[in-house]
């Protein structure tokens, strides 16, 4: 591999640093620097393993790094050595404790703070990441470790995926000089034996003259020969790397011709459970339902349409051999096999993946349902205690009512007796004026109201609650998405009603859509939370003062649309572009992990063919909006 010269310059500062180096070394060095701004620390070292011990590859941040890499050092001995042996990845605050007899290397690495983890890659331990910060400076803390061990975990690939690539490169070389020598080896033998020949032509030009046309023939035959056998072989060998290439790729590769399968790899036969037998001239589209199956025929005559600019991946589910279903990512294009045209097709088990990504979201979900829970009993607890006040309020107007009722009972029986009862009418008449009867009339009705008005938001909230906590198994159903919004919206009320106003303007009647109402409410629930804690940047602890979220809906002929508006920070132009984008956020740690905005354009945009956008202006907020298609009662 050839070196490359590349200029590494860290922002903000003005070191600069010419480095020659291999891809590998490039990798090293680049996820040392990134590792180190990442994680504000001053040096981040990065030990590779070698047989049985240890070799530094990287000392980014230590002055004379030069003296310092390829140091060697034994697993357990010193202080990086044992680092190595350790069981896990953890937070060191007070490095020095550790250091027994140091070395120059462990004297330079810090005082204060560190964070190291393992480079493992396909079950092998490829090494060790270590950053470190200075004496004074903040220690790591445990969310900073958990970020810092998915960090290495992606290096983990890169580097993983390039050392699978220099071994590759370091067989095909070692291929290439065999065939070399072999070439050259042919080469000799074919001087020796032209040789031959012209001895053999000599001694028959001397012994018959006649024969010398023959013999030039002859040469020429030779001549053809040799070239031939060249080709062959040439061609032998493209062959055959070929083939290695495609039985080895960890990808189901199939070549389909007039419908027909007429060839599968050992990956496509492993992951569809099936005998080659099986597979070979049957129909392809026999794999899979009949809606994938008028996809992918309607795919085909696309693919002959455009040829070569055809670069779709489709996401179907399609059957094993023994009928369990599997989820695929399906790539076409157009090749010449066996002198006609044929179709090969990239296939990728997408199953175990799909399932992660589906565990994520109900993950998220529960955590969402837990944030929102603590809310909710807010939301409950105020409706139920002016409840409670009135049915106390009840009780003792009750007392009064009875005791002037119980008087008027007397009274009665007086006149029945005496037929002289003004002293009687006298106490009734005070009675009344001291339990204020009127009083009682005009307001126990309406505070009966003001209870069944409290009684009404304590079921309208239970009843969100249940609707956004029932399960719909993940099956698709026909879904209104004002009825979405509202469950949602009153659920969540209390993640925004701190900071914001929200304002709800949705169409009446508007389409169905196909979907899984779980997702959406997850979906409507990570927009909405989102427009909060935006809005809460802007309005920070300032009482009284609040932003405003807007939610409206509508449709056209296609689809059914969604706008989610808040007045908040917005999102600058240079980030926009991954704000979809798994694990990115701007949200400091612990409030936001990255999967919101993800999770929703894979359901939106993967998962029911819809669209997702963003119109933002920084400082004077945001809106997305989602479009979904329009359910027509077709299949």
């Amino acid at each position: 591999m050839n070196n490359k010269t590349v200029l590494l310059e860290e922002e903000g500062t003005q070191r600069k640093k010419w480095y020659s180096t291999s891809s590998s070394e490039l990798i090293l060095y680049m996820g040392a620097l990134d590792a180190s701004n990442k994680f504000d620390a001053e040096r981040c070292l990065i030990l590779l393993t070698s047989h049985d011990r240890l070799d530094l590859a990287v000392a980014y941040g230590v002055d004379n790094e030069e003296d310092f890499i390829g140091t060697e050092m034994e697993f357990g001995e010193g202080f990086l050595g044992k680092l190595a042996n350790e069981d896990s990845a953890r937070v060191i605050n007070n490095p020095d404790s550790l250091k027994k007899g140091g070395n120059d290397l462990e004297e330079v690495i810090c005082s204060g703070s560190l964070i190291f983890s393992h480079i493992l890659f396909q079950n092998e331990m490829l090494g060790l990441v270590v950053v470190c910060r200075d004496s004074g400076r903040p220690d790591f803390t445990e969310t900073e470790l958990d970020e810092f061990i998915g960090y290495v975990n992606q290096f983990a690939i890169s580097l993983g995926s390039q050392k699978l690539v220099n071994l590759r490169t370091e067989e095909l070389n070692r291929t290439k000089e065999k065939l070399q020598m072999t070439n050259a080896k042919m080469k000799e033998n074919l001087q020796v034996r032209k040789a031959a020949l012209a001895k053999v032509k000599k001694q028959k030009q001397l012994i018959e003259n006649k024969k010398d046309e023959l013999a030039r023939r002859n040469d020429e035959i030779v001549r053809i020969n040799t070239e031939l056998e060249e080709k062959r072989l040439k061609a032998e060998r493209s062959e055959r790397k070929a083939r290695e290439l495609i039985e080895n790729v960890n990808q189901g590769i199939v070549i389909v011709q007039d419908g027909l399968i007429k060839y599968a790899n050992p990956h496509f036969i492993k992951v569809t459970r099936m005998d080659i037998e099986e597979l070979t001239d049957s129909e392809f589209i026999s794999l899979f339902d009949e809606q994938a199956a008028e996809k992918i025929i309607m795919s085909f005559r696309e693919v002959l349409r455009q040829g070569e600019k055809t670069r779709k991946i489709y996401h179907l589910t399609m059957k094993r051999a023994d009928g369990e279903q599997m989820n695929v990512e399906i790539g076409f294009s157009i090749i010449n096999y066996q002198d006609d045209l044929a179709f090969l097709i990239y296939l990728h088990d997408t199953t175990e993946r799909d399932e992660l990504q589906d565990k994520l979201a109900k993950a998220q979900k529960l955590e969402s349902i837990g944030q929102l829970a603590a809310g909710i009993a807010h939301e409950i607890n105020t409706p139920t205690q002016f409840v409670s006040d009135n049915v106390r309020f009840f009780e003792d107007a009750f007392q009064d009512i009875a005791g002037l009722l119980q008087s008027y009972q007397s009274l009665l029986e007086k006149l029945e007796q005496e037929g002289n009862c003004c002293k009687e009418v006298d106490n009734i008449r005070k009675q009344c004026e001291e339990v204020d009867i009127e009083y009682l009339l005009e307001d126990v009705p309406a505070a009966l109201e003001q209870s069944l008005d409290g009684l009404r938001k304590v079921a309208k909230i239970v009843k969100s609650m249940k609707d956004f906590a029932h399960s719909s198994g993940g099956s698709n159903t026909q879904v209104d998405l004002n009825k979405v919004i509202a469950t949602t919206t009153t659920l969540a009320r209390n993640e925004y009603k701190y900071v914001s106003d929200l304002e709800l303007d949705l169409t009446d009647e508007i389409p169905l859509v196909f979907c899984d109402p779980d997702k959406l409410n997850q979906v409507i629930l990570n927009m909405l939370v989102n427009a909060a804690h935006a809005i809460e940047d802007v309005v920070g602890d300032k009482p009284g003062e609040k932003g405003k979220i807007t939610i409206s809906s509508g449709h056209d002929d296609k689809y059914v649309i969604v706008n989610i508006s808040d007045t908040g920070t917005g999102i600058p132009e240079e980030i926009r572009s991954r704000i979809f984008d798994p694990f990115f956020t701007t949200k400091e740690v612990g409030k936001g992990s990255g999967q919101g905005l993800a999770i929703s354009h894979k359901i939106i945009v993967e998962e029911y063919g819809g669209e997702i956008g963003i119109d933002s202006e920084e400082g004077s907020g945001s809106t997305f909006t989602i479009k979904l298609p329009v359910d027509n009662g077709e299949d």
